[in-house]
């Protein structure tokens, strides 16, 4: 991959080495880590696909929930600039900035490439996801979780493997990426190893806590007494890789229609619950915006949905610190 920043040497000088390094098999990670300061660069690539070519795959929301992400995030610093945002849309007529499968890994590779300690970085996507046979064996399900580009039908999925290969892997200490999934079967779809679960159930991969369906009287929850899940332990970045995804893997996600003061919007909901939620208050925890999300989702909003929202890092971060971008 050339042109990516290389990890050999990394950590990099001056940075906190706690919990870095490849871990051997078994290996627990250091548990409520900081995430490095913003120091640096702000970079974003956005996709949202409506499936205009595909009649049978249509969706109404996703062009709309990347406008919206856009004025989100130019709020909190980022600039619409050639070099520091790109947006990859199915109504735009430029061939390179249609979402296909090509063009959608080539974007993941242009986010990633140069990124440096003290950088942040965004990825946001919104359209259709699905699952296929996972072929590797690191998946407990036997599924792997894809998205979808434009030209799915011709050029197949996006795997849940090169995600996190292609965007994650090459993230070099003190970078922050941060994602927001807007998609069915979503909730490992960057295939981050800890997992902040939604369930009350309990497996081989550790313990999963109750669903957030039931509203929390304690809405300043404490992330530290929930306990994070290894799913791929041989998984792993030197970077800080945030996920917010739409739903849990068995879960699909609404392309819905909302009302605003300009009329009547399509949008995904789960994009809508993620903006309502950052808005709802400032310096929130990254475990107060999941809990808004859900809120937002599942009985605090307008219609209740069944879907859960989830959280996974690529390291075993402190949730009570303040979400940034």
């Amino acid at each position: 991959q050339q042109g990516y920043p290389q990890q050999q040497g990394y950590p990099q000088q001056g940075y906190p080495q706690q919990g870095y390094g490849y871990p051997q098999q078994g290996y627990q990670q250091t548990s409520n880590l900081q995430l490095a300061p913003i120091t640096g660069k702000r970079k974003a690539l956005l996709i949202g696909i409506n499936y205009l070519n595909t009649p049978t795959a249509k969706l109404n929301g996703p062009i709309t929930d990347v406008h919206k992400m856009v004025a989100f995030i130019g709020a909190c610093g980022f600039q619409n600039t050639p070099y520091s945002m790109l947006i990859l849309t199915d109504d735009q007529q430029d061939p390179s900035k249609q979402p296909t499968k090509a063009n959608i890994l080539q974007a993941m590779q242009w986010l990633v490439s140069g990124a440096q300690a003290g950088d942040s970085l965004f990825f946001h996507y919104s359209g259709h996801g699905s699952q296929v046979l996972d072929t590797n064996g690191d998946e407990a399900d036997g599924k792997d979780e894809t998205i979808l580009g434009c030209d799915f039908k011709t050029s197949g999925h996006i795997v849940d493997d090169q995600i996190f290969d292609t965007l994650v892997k090459p993230l070099p200490a003190g970078c922050r990426l941060t994602s927001v999934m807007d998609c069915c079967h979503s909730g490992t779809g960057m295939d981050l190893p800890f997992t902040f679960a939604a369930n009350n159930q309990q497996s081989q991969q550790g313990v999963y806590f109750k669903d957030f369906k039931k509203k929390h009287k304690n809405k300043g929850l404490n992330m530290n007494q929930m306990i994070t899940v290894t799913q791929e332990g041989t998984k792993y970045s030197y970077g800080d890789a945030v996920l917010f995804s739409g739903c849990r893997d068995d879960q699909t996600a609404a392309d819905v229609s909302v009302v605003t003061s300009y009329g009547t919007q399509a949008g995904g909901a789960m994009t809508n619950a993620f903006l309502a939620a950052v808005a709802k208050a400032p310096n929130q925890s990254y475990a107060q915006v999941l809990y808004n999300m859900r809120d937002n989702l599942n009985g605090g909003g307008t219609k209740s949905y069944s879907q859960i929202p989830q959280l996974s890092t690529s390291r075993n971060i402190d949730m009570n610190q303040v979400f940034a971008i």
